[in-house]
Order: C-alpha cells, then structure tokens, then sequence
C-alpha cells in the first residue's frame, strides 16, 4: 500500500523538481525500510500498517540508496560523473533493484 497517493507522491515530487533530477526507486522496498529495522511503540506499529515494507535484507536498499546520494554529489559537486553515469548506464550495479530510473541533467 502506498504511503501518499498519485499527485503528491514521489513521481509528483521528481516531476515538479527543476534539472539537475533523479528519480531511482528500489522496487522490492519502501521508504521506511531506511530507518531503523524495528521502531519500538505505536510508531513502528503505524509504520508497518500504514507503508510498504522491503522482504529482502535491508541492508542491500540502504547501501543502494547510500550509494546513489553520494554518487549524485560527487557528480555535481566535485565534477567526479563516473559512479552516477555508471549507475545510469547500468542500474543492475546497484545492491538493491532500482526501477524505474530517471535523470533529466541541468
């Protein structure tokens, strides 16, 4: 189940963004699977209820999505295009499933 419904969701969110953009998705996880594996109390109960939630380790999206960050800076701040380009090139590189993936440059 989605967390947000289409038109305020993460495709809306990448679609109303001006280039430099990147739009990844690891499709076997959600967004919540970055925190921690398991949030104590009412809110890790709402959060498993309310969002969609990885089966694989999640250790492979948070490495995937480490590993896009620091790719996406070193692109735009240090010049270094290497690792993004090889991302863009080739998503199966990365540790997690990324789909779709999109990038509108400046």
């Amino acid at each position: 189940m989605p967390c947000a419904s289409d038109g305020v969701n993460h495709k809306e969110f990448y679609n109303e963004c001006k280039p430099p953009r990147a739009h990844f998705v690891t499709t076997d996880y959600g967004h919540m699977d970055m925190l921690d594996d398991d949030t104590p109390g009412i809110m890790g109960n709402m959060m498993k209820c309310m969002c969609k939630n990885g089966t694989g380790p999640m250790d492979f999206m948070r490495r995937t999505v480490g590993g896009l960050v620091v790719a996406f800076l070193r692109a735009y701040l240090n010049d270094q295009w290497k690792d993004l380009n090889a991302i863009l090139a080739d998503p199966s590189i990365a540790p997690a499933k990324l789909d779709p993936v999109e990038y509108l440059p400046a």
